[in-house]
């Protein structure tokens, strides 16, 4: 999804609900709506829904979403028949035979662009209208569309409470900011161990990466101008310096771990995942299978690297502003304009590309002026799942199995646990 304004510090989020679409989720047992629903009660959110009927209490709890009738039972002040809503929603999919579920999404929209009940978010897993909602955008010329499927809500809903200083981990347990990102860090790389000392560092890195994340987050859904796309790119920076940072750590870890004696103080340069005369000639030697698993992510390294020394050293970012909502099925966003050599690292790493809304898994998009640029918070959202699986199986080789680390993770697992199966969070 696009960068656009739903964030907001002081007021609570209007949450949605397509009936029909959480109906069938809770028949079918899914997890994500579960989760969505426990907070349909809590602060900072305001839940709503879509009148069917159902026979599921966490739904029926939730008030419709309505315009009050007066005494003649017309409604107040809303001029749409529901014939015109239905007759515009079947000229916009170019469908005679919409379901009533798709009818009803589209009464929604209207009812919510009638009473302006901002910030909001739409929640549906609907296809046709996530497929359109760029489209629909355009539509309602003076009021934003926000359709979310709920992976998409999960995220929203957790910047929303994080940026309001609310860290949930569950819908009734709050705990303080490091207390969540510690809990995160421990849920994402299980066979941490973080009373070794040689993982301290890069724990401590690994919590400022999510921090940094979520930072670049809350300015994403804040909408577009010169000043949020400077703090996007400030929080940017010091990600790729951390997660370079992660690379780092590895490499000290391992010279100390398989006794490769190489010297910290007088050849730092030679303690790195990338360097082939000295660290991985060594590796090679004494663990093959570490040796193939860094190999197999070496383009992933070095264009953290890459992007690293660009921003720490050479600063030959160019940031741009593209705006293409005066067509019909616009956007605006923020990107980051990057050389051949970052393009084509990322192209390797996403040979089957999905490209949703025009940018693809990593936030690539390229213009029609023959230049390529990324959006930078969708990019990191999708380097730390790259992270995360590198990071698990290279402790794993390196000896520090989920297993062995079980025991000094003990006093912190029912809090993990807590947090997999209820926290609002995108990973």
């Amino acid at each position: 999804m696009h960068s656009k304004k739903i964030l907001d510090k002081d007021n609570r989020l209007n949450i949605i609900i397509d009936s029909y679409d959480f109906n069938a989720m809770l028949n079918n047992n899914i997890a994500e709506a579960r989760i969505i629903l426990e907070y349909s009660y809590k602060q900072p959110f305001l839940f709503y829904r879509s009148n069917i009927e159902t026979k599921h209490i966490e739904l029926k709890n939730i008030p419709e979403l309505n315009i009050n009738n007066d005494e003649n039972n017309y409604m107040k002040s809303f001029f749409h028949k529901e014939e015109e809503i239905i007759d515009y929603a079947k000229r916009f999919f170019k469908r005679s035979d919409l379901k009533d579920s798709e009818i009803e999404i589209m009464k929604l929209i209207y009812i919510l662009n009638h009473l302006k009940k901002n910030p909001y978010i739409l929640i549906t897993n609907n296809k046709n209208y996530l497929d359109n909602r760029l489209r629909l955008n355009s539509s309602f010329h003076f009021f934003e569309i926000n359709i979310l499927n709920t992976k998409e809500a999960i995220e929203i809903m957790g910047l929303y409470s994080r940026y309001q200083n609310k860290y949930y981990i569950r819908h009734n347990f709050i705990v303080n900011k490091g207390h969540w990102y510690d809990i995160a860090s421990r849920k994402l790389i299980e066979n941490y161990s973080f009373d070794d000392i040689y993982l301290r560092n890069l724990s401590f890195r690994f919590m400022y990466i999510l921090m940094s994340v979520d930072e670049m987050g809350y300015q994403y859904y804040q909408g577009v101008n010169n000043d949020i796309h400077e703090n996007i790119m400030y929080h940017f920076n010091y990600f790729t310096i951390l997660v370079a940072g992660i690379f780092d750590s590895l490499a000290l870890i391992t010279n100390k771990k398989l006794n490769f004696n190489l010297s910290e103080e007088k050849a730092p340069f030679k303690i790195s995942l990338r360097n082939k005369k000295d660290f991985l000639k060594k590796l090679e030697g004494k663990s093959s299978p570490l040796y193939r698993h860094i190999m197999k992510f070496m383009n992933y390294i070095d264009l953290i690297y890459e992007m690293r020394n660009s921003a720490a050293h050479r600063g030959n970012f160019s940031q741009l502003t593209i705006d293409k909502t005066k067509i019909d099925g616009g956007w605006k966003g923020s990107f980051l304009k990057v050389n051949n050599k970052i393009f084509n690292l990322i192209l390797k790493l996403n040979k089957e590309r999905v490209i949703i809304e025009e940018l693809d898994e990593w936030g690539m998009y390229e213009h029609i002026n023959h230049f390529q640029c990324i959006d930078m918070y969708v990019f990191s959202k999708q380097s730390i799942k790259e992270l995360i699986i590198f990071v698990i199986e290279y402790l794993n080789l390196l000896g520090y199995s989920k297993e062995k680390t079980k025991k000094t993770q003990k006093m912190f697992s029912g809090y993990v646990d807590i947090f997999q199966n209820h926290t609002l969070s995108y990973f």
